[in-house]
């Protein structure tokens, strides 16, 4: 699991109705972007190191947000 300062992390809830936590990534300690991860929390602001589970995710927020929704070799729509 690699992320960049300023990616999103999120843990999911473990229990039955126990929301997601989600967290703002501030710095990769590991090697290449990777774990562990010092994250300031979006909940309490707090700042923590983290070594990721299973239950964790990271969501590239530097990404271009509009995504293409055409299939490859699909033609592509041309504005009139």
């Amino acid at each position: 699991m690699r992320a960049t300062p300023g990616s999103q992390l999120i843990v999911t809830g473990h229990h039955v109705g126990e929301p997601d936590r989600t967290g703002e990534v501030l710095e990769a300690r590991g090697p290449d972007g990777t774990a562990p991860f010092l994250v300031r929390w979006d909940d309490t602001g707090h700042v923590t190191l983290l070594f990721p589970g299973s239950d964790c995710l990271i969501r590239d927020t530097h990404r271009d947000t509009h995504r293409d929704t055409h299939r490859a070799g699909a033609p592509e729509e041309v504005p009139s």
